[in-house]
C-alpha cells in the first residue's frame, strides 16, 4: 500500500451541451466594467468584534521578501505576472513582465497553499517555521520589498486560505474562520473571528463576502448579500454571523469558490451551483437575471472542476472540455474580442479547446489558466502584466486557449500540484525534483524535504475470532508488515469474553453519571427545572463522547499478547505508535526507524455501537498522525454482522464517521485529515446463493462475485463511504470458513462466501497531497 500519482478518474460519457439559442442583444459595456447594478439592498454591516488574531513580524527579523525563497515538503513556488516593486517578494524595482520567480530565503519549510489578491498574499507554511504568512503593498509603484508578517490563531494552524482583491479568510484545523483586510470599509484589518456552530475545513472569498464548507457537507456564508452572493435570498442583506445556506441544505458540497459577488458549489455528486450576481453573466443564467439570490442548480451534467474569477467563471465537465461564461472583455472566457463580438457571455459557452480533461483550474481579474491530465498548461485572457507568461504577454488580450510556457521547474519534470490567479499574477504550485531525495535519507539541515519516493504503508486487518498469536499464524504478517515503513494492523475479536464487555461498558457508564450529575449541580443554580433537564442531557452526551486521546489503552490480557507479538515481529527497526483497544477492536501501529522523526502522533479514540447502541463489541477505533506535513487518519472497524442488516452497517459507518474523532481532537475529524486509511470486518456480504457463490469462489471468478458485493453496492448509491476507493480484489472471499481448514462453511448456517474484511482509502486534500491518490496493492495471507 503506497501513495501514487495524481488519480485519473473513470472516463464518462459527454455532458450534454448547454443550449445554443444566443442570448439577445445587451446594452454595451465598456471593457473593464467599473459601475455595479442598482443596489437593491443596504451594504453589509460590520462583524461583531470576536477573537483577534495577533498579526506580528517573524521574530527572528530575516523574513524581508528581497529574493525570498520558500521551499515546500518537495514543492516549490512558483509565480507568473505583475512584478512592480517585490509585489509579489521578487525584491525593490520592477520585474520582467512574464517572468517568472521564486520565493527564496525561508529554511526547513514548506508552503501548504499560497492565494494573491490584487495587492497582497498569504500562504501556509509547514515545518520549523508553520504558520500563515501574508504580505502586502500600499501602492503598486512602492519600490520596497514587502515583509513577511505572521499571523496567529493560538494553539492552532491554519489548514486553509483564500484571498480576493484586498479580503483574506482562513480555515484553522479547530474548525474556525477568521476574515480580514487590508484595506476596506466592512471588513476588519485584524484578523476576526466569525461567529457559527460548525466546523469548517475550506473557505472562498469574494470582495466582501465569505463561504465556509463544513465537514458535513454544508456551505455557510457570511458578509455583504447586496448581489446574492450569500445565497440567503431577498431577506437577508447582510449577516455578521455565518449563516447555512437552507438552499443546499438536502446536498453535500464537496468544493465552493467565489467571485468578485457571486458563488459556486460542487457537490459530492458533481452538480454545479450558482449564485450572486449575475450582471455579466457569471452565473451563466442569461441576460434576464441581474442577481441570482439563492443556488440554482447549472445543466452541465458532472462537474470536474471549476472555478471563479473576478467576473466569469469557468467548468470542466467530467467528460472532457471547458466551458465559460461572464465577462469577456480581455477574453478570459475564451471568446474572440473583436469590435463586433460580445464583451460578455450571458450563459455557458463551449470553449474551443478540445476534449482534453482537465485537473486544474484558475481565473483572475482577466485572465483564465487551466491545466490537463496529460500535463498541457493552457492561457487566455489579458496578458498585459505577465499574468498568463511573457510568449502570450504581446500584441493585445489572447481570446482563445494558448498552450502555455510552462514554469521552468515543470520543464525540468516537476510535478504541477496546483495553479493559484490574483487579480493579475498568477501562482504554479509545483514539485522540484531538484528538491528531493529518496525515501530513508536524512534532512541536509538547511532544507525540508519529502520524500520523492512513495512511502509505503502496511494495511492488514484480521477477524482473530478470540484467538492467540502465534509464531505459525503470524507468518503472513512478517512477510507483508516488513514492506511497510509505517504498519497498521486492525483486528477484531480480540476479547470476546463477556468480562471485558462489562468492564467496557461499565466505565462508560461512569463517565456518563458523573457527567451528567455535574450538569445536574450546575443547573441547581437557575433553580429552573427545564435548565436542570438539559444540564443532565447535555451532561450524558459529555460522558458518552468522552475521548481520552490517549495513544496507548491496552484493556485485557488477550489484547496485550497481540500487543506484544506484533512488536516481536516487527523487531527493534519499528516503535510503536498506537496501541488502542476496546474489547475486541484493537489497533496497533508502527513506525520505521527511517521515517519515524517525520512523523508525530496526535490524537486516539474510540467509539461503540454494538450492545444497547454503545457496546465495545462493534464499534471503530481511530487513530489521528502527521507524516511529513500530511496528516493521515486510521480506522479500524467490526460493524454489525449478518446478510439483511445492509442499514445498520451503513448507520455503523456514519456514527463512527460523526463521533469517533470530532472538531474538539488535535487532527481534526476524520474527514478534515489529508487522506483516510480504513480497515476491519465491515461485515458487508455477497449478496448471491450460497452455492453460486462457492462455485464462482473456487473458480477464481471475483469479479463476478464483487459485481454482487454489498459494500461496492452502497458506495455507488452514496449510502456509506462515499469518496472512499479500493485496491483491485484479486483473491477469494475472507468469509466464512470452518475454523482450520480451508473450506467454506459447513455448518447448518451455510453462510455464503464473503469479502467481509476490508481495506478502503479516501484522499481528502489534493491541494496538500499535490494531488497525488493513495494508490493500493490489496493481497490475501
Amino acid at each position: 500500500f503506497h501513495m501514487a500519482g495524481r488519480p485519473v478518474p473513470p472516463a464518462r460519457a459527454p455532458p450534454a451541451a448547454p443550449p445554443s439559442r444566443a442570448p439577445p442583444a445587451l446594452p454595451a459595456k465598456p471593457a473593464f466594467v467599473q459601475q455595479q447594478a442598482p443596489s437593491k439592498m443596504p451594504p453589509a454591516l460590520p462583524p461583531k468584534p470576536q477573537h483577534v488574531a495577533q498579526a506580528q513580524r517573524d521574530p527572528n527579523g530575516d523574513l524581508a521578501m528581497d529574493n525570498v525563497k520558500t521551499f515546500l515538503p518537495g514543492m516549490c513556488g512558483v509565480a507568473v505576472g505583475y512584478g512592480v516593486g517585490g509585489r509579489y517578494g521578487v525584491g525593490g524595482g520592477f520585474k520582467t513582465m512574464g517572468d517568472e520567480w521564486s520565493f527564496e530565503g525561508m529554511t526547513q519549510c514548506g508552503v501548504r497553499k499560497v492565494a494573491a489578491g490584487d495587492w497582497h498574499g498569504a500562504m501556509i507554511v509547514v515545518g520549523k517555521k508553520q504558520g500563515l504568512y501574508t504580505w502586502t503593498l500600499s501602492a503598486p509603484d512602492k519600490q520596497a520589498a514587502p515583509v513577511l508578517e505572521t499571523v496567529n490563531f493560538g494553539e492552532t494552524r491554519a489548514v486553509d486560505i483564500a484571498c480576493l482583491k484586498d479580503t483574506t479568510v482562513a480555515a484553522t484545523e479547530d474548525g474556525d474562520v477568521y476574515v480580514w483586510a487590508t484595506s476596506h470599509r466592512f471588513i476588519p484589518r485584524a484578523p476576526t473571528k466569525l461567529t457559527f456552530s460548525h466546523h469548517a475545513t475550506k473557505v472562498a472569498c469574494g470582495d466582501d463576502h465569505v463561504l465556509i464548507l463544513t465537514d458535513q457537507g454544508k456551505v455557510l456564508a457570511w458578509g455583504n448579500n447586496q448581489y446574492g452572493a450569500l445565497g440567503l435570498g431577498t431577506e437577508v442583506p447582510s449577516t455578521d454571523f455565518a449563516m447555512e445556506i437552507g438552499a443546499l441544505a438536502a446536498v453535500k458540497v464537496a468544493s465552493i469558490y467565489a467571485g468578485l459577488r457571486h458563488s459556486a458549489a460542487v457537490t459530492q455528486d458533481r452538480r454545479l451551483y450558482m449564485w450572486g450576481s449575475n450582471a455579466m453573466g457569471q452565473c451563466g443564467m442569461g441576460d434576464d437575471q441581474r442577481e441570482v439570490w439563492e443556488p440554482t442548480e447549472l445543466g452541465l451534467g458532472k462537474i470536474r472542476t471549476m472555478t471563479c474569477g473576478y467576473y466569469h467563471s469557468i467548468a470542466a465537465p467530467a467528460g472532457g472540455g471547458l466551458y465559460a461564461c461572464g465577462s469577456n472583455a480581455q477574453g478570459q472566457a475564451g471568446k474572440n474580442t473583436s469590435a463586433s463580438a460580445k464583451s460578455y457571455v450571458t450563459k455557458w459557452e463551449e470553449i474551443q479547446v478540445g476534449q482534453y480533461e482537465f485537473d486544474l483550474l484558475a481565473a483572475g481579474e482577466s485572465h483564465s489558466l487551466a491545466f490537463t491530465s496529460d500535463n498541457m498548461l493552457f492561457a487566455w485572457g489579458s496578458g498585459a502584466r505577465g499574468q498568463i507568461g511573457l510568449a502570450l504577454a504581446r500584441g493585445g488580450p489572447c481570446n482563445f486557449p494558448k498552450p502555455m510556457i510552462q514554469p521552468a521547474a515543470v520543464v525540468r519534470g516537476a510535478e504541477l500540484l496546483s495553479i493559484s490567479a490574483g487579480g493579475n499574477s498568477t501562482f504554479f504550485l509545483v514539485k522540484d525534483v531538484q528538491l528531493s531525495v529518496d525515501y530513508g535519507m536524512e534532512l541536509n539541515g538547511h532544507l525540508y524535504k519529502e520524500p520523492s519516493q512513495p512511502i509505503p504503508v502496511a494495511v492488514a486487518t484480521w477477524n482473530v475470532n478470540n484467538g492467540s498469536p502465534t509464531h505459525d499464524s503470524l507468518r503472513w504478517f512478517r512477510r507483508v508488515s516488513r514492506t511497510g515503513a509505517l504498519v497498521i494492523f486492525g483486528l477484531q475479536e480480540v476479547d470476546l469474553r463477556g468480562r471485558t464487555l462489562a468492564l467496557d461498558a461499565a466505565h462508560k457508564m461512569d463517565r456518563n453519571v458523573k457527567s451528567a450529575f455535574k450538569g445536574l449541580k450546575g443547573a441547581l443554580k437557575d433553580g429552573s427545572f427545564v435548565a436542570a433537564a438539559q444540564r443532565v442531557v447535555s451532561g450524558w452526551q459529555e460522558g458518552s463522547n468522552h475521548r481520552s486521546g490517549a495513544a496507548v489503552m491496552i484493556q485485557s490480557k488477550h489484547g496485550e499478547e497481540w500487543r506484544k507479538a506484533v512488536k516481536e515481529n516487527l523487531g527493534s527497526e519499528y516503535s510503536e505508535l498506537f496501541a488502542r483497544q476496546m474489547v475486541g477492536i484493537e489497533l496497533l501501529v508502527f513506525v520505521h526507524r527511517s521515517l519515524q522523526p517525520h512523523v508525530t502522533p496526535l490524537f486516539c479514540n474510540s467509539i461503540g455501537c454494538g450492545l444497547m447502541g454503545a457496546g465495545g463489541n462493534k464499534g471503530a477505533v481511530a487513530a489521528s498522525l502527521q507524516v511529513h506535513g500530511s496528516r493521515l487518519c486510521l480506522v479500524t472497524a467490526h460493524l454489525t454482522a449478518h446478510d439483511k442488516n445492509v442499514d445498520d452497517r451503513n448507520q455503523d459507518f456514519h456514527e463512527i464517521l460523526q463521533g469517533v474523532l470530532t472538531e474538539g481532537c488535535t487532527g481534526g475529524h476524520v474527514l478534515s485529515h489529508d487522506s483516510v486509511l480504513w480497515c476491519g470486518d465491515l461485515n458487508y456480504r455477497v449478496e448471491l446463493p450460497r452455492d453460486t457463490a462457492v462455485t464462482h469462489a473456487k473458480s477464481n471468478d471475483f469479479a463476478t462475485l464483487m459485481k454482487h458485493d454489498q459494500l461496492k453496492q452502497q458506495i455507488a448509491k452514496g449510502k456509506a463511504f462515499t469518496g472512499f476507493e479500493e485496491g483491485p480484489i484479486a483473491f477469494g472471499p475472507t468469509f466464512k470458513f470452518d475454523v482450520g481448514t480451508n473450506e467454506f462453511d459447513s455448518s447448518p448456517k451455510q453462510r455464503c462466501p464473503s469479502y467481509t474484511d476490508r481495506i478502503l482509502a479516501r484522499n481528502h486534500r489534493s491541494e496538500l497531497n499535490g494531488g497525488r491518490g493513495l494508490g493500493m496493492q490489496q493481497d490475501e495471507p
